[in-house]
């Protein structure tokens, strides 16, 4: 089976399409919103993944969908929105037990003359695993006053994927930037996370990108 997601914008149609081109079950859903920082523009992460057979997609409102090629479609997880200003990675285990989830929050934008600037508020961000169709466990959450961001823009830590091994991840993520789609570049090194979190040694080594 292959999910197929056309580039969209405010809402997406995913196909899970057979070997034969035939088109088993679609869904059509409202993308989560887009974080922007300022006039840097943001990253737009992903919202479908394939694991198990099957297609997970991350709707608005933080709903992570599991399509099935039978045409089943339901709601296994619900990831927190902590505001309208968010970038969501997720990566699903390849027997599609389990999710690992990391986002990244800033206030929402005021327009200005200019550049668009930020209303007071924090910057948050959230490690999650979760047990799909079970308990969602933060493995970590920071929070701290919002300061307008000048460039280069604060690296965090996105999932990437997930393998035989475990979660993958990037530690040095930039937050915004122009000139690249999230997907073609992981920005630095990936390295696989524990049941904690923890990242551990660099895939490939340091310098491999």
């Amino acid at each position: 089976m292959q999910g197929v997601g056309p580039r969209c914008y405010e809402n997406c149609t995913v196909s899970v399409v057979d070997s034969d081109g035939r088109v088993r079950a679609t869904a059509t859903f409202p993308l989560p919103n887009r974080l922007s920082i300022g006039c840097q523009g943001g990253l737009v992460a992903s919202p479908i993944q394939l694991a198990a057979g099957n297609v997970y997609y991350l709707a608005e409102g933080g709903a992570v969908h599991r399509l099935k090629p039978t045409g089943v479609d339901e709601v296994v997880a619900t990831l927190p929105v902590l505001s309208s200003q968010q970038i969501t990675w997720f990566a699903v285990s390849p027997d599609g037990a389990r999710l690992m989830a990391s986002i990244f929050s800033i206030p929402t934008l005021v327009p200005t003359s200019t550049c668009p600037l930020h209303a007071p508020g924090d910057l948050q961000t959230q490690l999650l695993s979760v047990t799909l169709g079970g308990a969602t466990t933060t493995l970590r959450a920071t929070k701290s006053p919002f300061v307008e961001l000048k460039y280069p823009p604060p690296h965090i830590l996105s999932i990437v994927g997930w393998d035989e091994v475990g979660p993958i991840a990037v530690q040095e993520t930039h937050s915004g930037g122009m000139g690249s789609i999230e997907g073609t570049v992981w920005w630095g090194p990936a390295a696989h996370l524990d049941a904690q979190g923890k990242p551990g040694e660099p895939i490939g080594g340091p310098n491999c990108e």
